[in-house]
């Protein structure tokens, strides 16, 4: 038995390699690589013991096999690595660094929308790519229209090249990895052009050729003023933006939240927006989610594997002294607190420790959630091994359970209110999601804290 350890949950969605062009690539022993991930995995992923349809790891190593034996290219290795972590169906395994590997995507959101409904019963709803925004600054990616269908890359129908994706991409469910997967669709190497073939919004057909940017080898922070802010709405309604549960440490984090949370206090109904929110820490979004209630409440909990072995590890419970298998993450009353009703927006790219903030919650009845798809379903811990070229992998070694009992894995926190998406709504830069938050607060659908059974 153990004592709680500190809690880190934490999602970094980052592009894995399709291909590399140095001039003189070092040369790699991919097999060593392929067979240290396998062991890895066998050794410490937790979806081998807390999911009942866990993949035939052995079956999933020998098919990549002899390529590994084939290659010492660092290029084809991490294409290697990232197919078999793809099969793990866990969104938080990807690979993280490759030594000389490197891509980029031009500055273009996407978004995957699928149609409700397929011609033929049983078949896949049909997937439609839709530009979400670019970044203007850019004279090219400026002429780019939002709402614009992408119909083909670099000569490749969208079909193809998503399919290509999909299979290097893992991920618990379809909304993850279609998020996952609209982030490199656009991805090659560096300073080198992509074709893009678009449907504009009005139907027409058009081509534009567009260069990714040079590779940076570490990304500058977010600004402070981007990891959370505020504002106040027309009807007097609160919004605050937190885009990340991580940003230096938990109490720099909980500040900013703070400090966006502090002019709002007034207002009559608070809309929390936690789209694409993939990162952060248990501390951080167990901190901040006190801001919202009345007394203690367990928001969820978090099971880890024994390693090495197929058994859930044991922990004694510092606050019941209790032995469990099942690590509950308490949140704390933290004044001042705001006690008027809560909306919080989530989507497929609502990750990780978003997932432990808007599902507990919703479990403990102070928010209403609101989106277009369930979350992607990944809050477990996760942590970087090192592969013997220096490169990293990482995936899960928890899971984690919502108070009501449903694992957060392969399932996502689901919406109270789903509001779906359209194409159309890129071209007229309509935010549906946030009106109908906005509609759920004047109807009095999200509850007070006094409604919701709080002091």
């Amino acid at each position: 038995m153990r004592t709680v350890p500190a809690l880190l949950i934490t999602a970094l969605c980052v592009a894995l390699p399709r291909s590399a062009l140095p001039q003189e690539p070092p040369r790699v022993d991919c097999e060593k690589d392929l067979k240290k991930t396998r062991d890895l995995v066998e050794d410490t992923w937790s979806f081998a013991i807390f999911r009942s349809n866990s993949v035939d790891l052995e079956r999933e190593f020998k098919r990549l096999e002899n390529r590994a034996k084939n290659t010492e290219d660092p290029g084809e290795c991490a294409d290697v690595i990232a197919r078999f972590l793809a099969t793990l169906g866990d969104g938080q395994a990807r690979l993280r660094y490759y030594p000389e590997v490197r891509q980029t995507a031009p500055a273009i959101e996407l978004r995957t929308l699928r149609e409700r409904l397929s011609r033929t019963p049983g078949e896949q709803p049909t997937p439609h790519v839709y530009i979400v925004s670019r970044d203007t600054t850019d004279e090219t990616l400026r002429e780019i229209l939002p709402g614009s269908e992408l119909v083909a890359v670099d000569g490749e129908p969208i079909d193809a090249v998503r399919d290509y994706w999909m299979r290097r991409i893992s991920g618990s469910t379809e909304q993850w990895r279609d998020f996952v997967c609209d982030e490199r669709l656009l991805m090659g190497p560096p300073q080198q052009p992509v074709e893009l073939q678009l449907r504009t919004p009005s139907r027409k057909l058009d081509t534009v050729l567009v260069a990714r940017p040079a590779y940076v080898s570490a990304s500058a922070p977010d600004e402070r003023s981007t990891v959370a802010w505020s504002k106040t709405l027309d009807g007097g309604w609160g919004y605050l933006r937190m885009a990340s549960f991580e940003y230096v440490d938990a109490a720099t984090t909980v500040a900013l939240f703070d400090e966006a949370l502090a002019p709002l206090m007034e207002a009559p109904g608070l809309i929390i927006d936690v789209r694409e929110t993939h990162a952060g820490t248990a501390d951080a979004f167990l901190t901040s989610a006190g801001r919202f209630l009345g007394q203690e409440a367990v928001l969820g909990y978090v099971q880890e594997r024994q390693p090495g072995q197929r058994r859930a590890a044991e922990f004694v419970d510092e606050e019941t002294g209790e032995t469990v298998s099942r690590i509950p993450l308490r949140a704390q009353p933290r004044d001042p607190v705001y006690a008027g009703p809560v909306v919080i927006l989530i989507d497929r790219g609502c990750f990780s420790a978003c997932e432990g903030f808007a599902g507990g919650l919703q479990s403990a009845d102070r928010a209403l959630l609101i989106g277009p798809e369930p979350s992607g379903g990944g809050s477990g811990w996760t942590a970087g091994w090192e592969l013997p070229s220096e490169a990293i992998v990482s995936f899960s070694w928890t899971v984690m359970w919502l108070p009501s009992g449903e694992m957060v894995e392969d399932s996502g926190v689901k919406p109270d209110i789903a509001v779906r998406l359209r194409g159309r709504d890129f071209a007229s830069g309509r935010d549906r999601v946030l009106r109908r938050a906005i509609e759920a607060l004047e109807k009095g659908e999200a509850k007070s804290l006094m409604m919701a059974g709080g002091t």
